[in-house]
């Protein structure tokens, strides 16, 4: 465990998470936080991409 004091980098850290856990975890753990703060904390970016996978999912794709 790090020291409250030491400064990090906030991009290192996130980094180094998504590498030590299972790419499933984190995305559980990522939808879950999203479902508690609300769609409107969900980025534009990754709004779209899951409305294109659904797209895909229900057979729309060419």
């Amino acid at each position: 465990q790090i020291p409250e004091n030491v400064p990090m980098n906030l991009r290192k850290i996130i980094s180094k998470a998504i590498h030590r856990s299972s790419k499933p975890d984190l995305a559980i753990e990522v939808a879950m936080e999203a479902g508690r703060r609300g769609v409107d904390s969900v980025p534009t970016l990754l709004k779209k991409m899951f409305s294109r996978v659904l797209w895909l999912a229900r057979g729309r794709a060419d």
